[in-house]
């Protein structure tokens, strides 16, 4: 898989955006797989945590001087949403989806440490991003050890 490369803080906040869409398009299939109610809540909690993420990268990007154009079309292939979506189209149990959510949590966390040291961007607003991920990753962590 393609490991996304960042040029400047601007494709940082575009990528950012695109990563927390993934995520919440994510977590709302997931929700769709499992039978199981309190599941499926946890998935859809997580949906919307993941779009208030992109909110506060979008808030960052509508600051940027207008006339620049760094949108990112297309998300690189470690978090596109079409892979996602087919890879999560092939689980069957609820053990499988957790296990999914956890490791794309883990790809986001890597990657937005790896963002902070770089120096692009907003290092305290990375930092309260790696912070809100890792505790997505410790509550489905906490999930799937009680199945």
């Amino acid at each position: 898989m393609k490991i996304p490369e960042v040029k400047n803080s601007e494709e940082l906040v575009s990528l950012a955006c695109l990563i927390e869409e993934s995520g919440r398009e994510m977590y709302q299939a997931l929700a769709g797989k499992t039978s199981d109610k309190s599941l499926s809540a946890l998935f859809l909690s997580l949906a919307e945590e993941e779009e208030k993420h992109r909110e506060m990268f979008l808030s960052l990007k509508s600051r940027k001087a207008e006339g620049t154009d760094t949108s990112l079309e297309e998300g690189p292939d470690l978090f596109d949403t079409g892979r996602l979506l087919t890879e999560i189209s092939h689980i069957g149990t609820a053990e499988d989806l957790l296990g999914f959510a956890i490791r794309r949590e883990l790809d986001t966390i890597l990657f937005y440490k790896r963002m902070a040291h770089t120096g692009f961007g907003d290092t305290a607003l990375l930092e309260k991003m790696i912070k809100m991920e890792e505790t997505h990753f410790y509550r489905l962590h906490e999930v799937k050890e009680k199945l």
